[in-house]
Order: structure tokens, then sequence, then C-alpha cells
């Protein structure tokens, strides 16, 4: 067993086909037990054993190699549902965007032309935060931003249009 880690941990693929033959497909059932999907089971296998060839310089002696195998493969499923749930957070506001009446958003047309009027990276992290559901942390990531510049375009961005939109309702 201490030979086994110590030879994945030095990069001996031939152990670790070894490992992922003994193991896959335990950890393929036990995903299809928490998902029901044989797809997402296969995908978050593959996921699991990637990760754990990814990152197996810090294969530890101290824990069986099992173990670390299956708590592996708990944080990949826990990713897996997150990334599930923002994905249906953001289809949701998609859906809520695109299919608001108008008496939900009574004047739809002049906020969309007042984000069309908004700086190009304004109306990029307007878009991004509030039409499609994404995090501070996540834009700044996707636009190489700190999260406190993405902050601020946002703060700046609905300032400018609840000014925009104040003043097309003065005028009506």
């Amino acid at each position: 067993m201490l030979n086994q880690v110590q030879d994945i941990r030095e990069g001996n693929q031939k152990a670790f086909e070894a490992f992922y033959e003994l193991w896959s497909e335990r950890v393929f059932f036990l995903f299809l037990k928490k998902n029901g999907n044989e797809a997402d089971a296969a995908d978050l296998t593959q996921q699991t054993f990637i990760k754990m060839w990814q990152y197996r310089s810090g294969l530890s002696d101290a824990h069986a190699l099992e173990t670390m195998l299956f708590q592996n493969a708990r944080l990949v499923f826990i990713d897996w549902l997150r990334k599930a749930a923002t994905q249906r957070k953001r289809q949701a506001v998609a859906e809520a965007f695109y299919t608001q009446s108008p008496p939900v958003l009574p004047d739809h047309e002049n906020l969309h032309l007042a984000i069309q009027r908004l700086p190009a990276m304004r109306r990029k992290v307007i878009r991004l935060k509030h039409l499609e559901g994404y995090s501070y942390k996540e834009i700044a990531v996707l636009m190489n931003l700190s999260v406190k510049t993405v902050d601020n375009h946002v703060r700046q961005a609905l300032k400018q249009l609840r000014r925009m939109l104040t003043t097309v309702i003065f005028f009506l």
C-alpha cells in the first residue's frame, strides 16, 4: 500500500492505472447513487481521478489511498453541486429577464437603451452581474480585474442607470 502511494506520487502511470482499475467502478456507483445520472457519474468519476493524478505530489503516507480518493470524490461532488446551483440561478435570471411582461418592467426598452449608453466596461460588467447572474469574483476572473474594480464598475453603472432612467421618467 505504502509503495503504491509512493509510486503514484512519483508519477508511475502503471501504478495509477492499476489504482484506477481497482477503484473507478466503486467511485462511479457512488456518484450514480448520489445523482442518478450515468453520464454525470462518469464525468465526476473522471474528474476525481484526474484531480488525484494532478495533485499526486500531495498524496500522504499518513492516510490510505482509498481514503484520499473518496475525500477527493466528495470535494469533486461538492464543486459539481455548486456549479449546478450557479447554472440554475443564471438560467432562472436569464429566463426571468427575457420572459418578463411589460407590467413587471414597464419600460424595459428604456432600460436597454440606458444600458447601451454605458461605457463598454460598465455595460459588460452590469450584464454579467445582473443579467447573467455572475458573482463579483467570477466576473473578476473572467475579465482579469480585481473584485474591487468589478464592485466599482457595478456601483458606477447602477448610479449612471438611475440618473438616466430618472431623467427619462421625469420627461414622461
